[in-house]
């Protein structure tokens, strides 16, 4: 879990809203829930905002888009896949000293985890899925429904 002032001087952006967010993993900006970090890169992807449940987004420090006091957070910097490919980076470093399970990925309940698996961070492991014993996921990577 980091903080979205954490992640804010990770990726050097500027945080416009509340510092103490708690950010557990990262998903696209339609799907997004609370807890969850998400970007947007291009105005095309504004029309998710409205409708996203994400609790931060990192935008292009050109986007004139606020807060506008609800409980989410922007990260502002110059170049958005930079910033999102810097913490996916120390993520990773992160979960390879750790090896085990990120607390930046989503596992659903159902899910049959094998032991001595390692999960990176921003992944998401949808309902029945089964990895087998000592299986390695990387980060940001999505398993659909029933993959084994």
């Amino acid at each position: 879990m980091l903080t979205t002032k954490e992640i804010s001087n990770i990726v050097g952006g500027q945080l416009e809203g509340q510092p103490d967010i708690e950010i557990y993993n990262i998903n696209k900006i339609e799907n997004s829930k609370p807890g969850s970090i998400s970007f947007i890169a291009d105005d095309k992807y504004l029309k998710f905002l409205k409708d996203s449940k994400a609790s931060a987004i990192i935008v292009n420090k050109n986007l004139k888009i606020k807060p506008n006091g609800q409980n989410r957070a922007f990260i502002k910097v110059e170049d958005v896949y930079l910033a999102v490919s810097k913490l996916l980076k120390l993520l990773e470093k992160d979960k390879i000293e750790n090896n085990g399970l990120s607390d930046l990925s989503f596992i659903a309940l159902d899910a049959q985890i094998g032991e001595g698996v390692s999960i990176g961070a921003f992944t998401y492991i949808s309902e029945n899925v089964k990895i087998g014993k000592n299986s390695s996921i990387s980060t940001q990577i999505y398993l659909g429904k029933g993959v084994e």
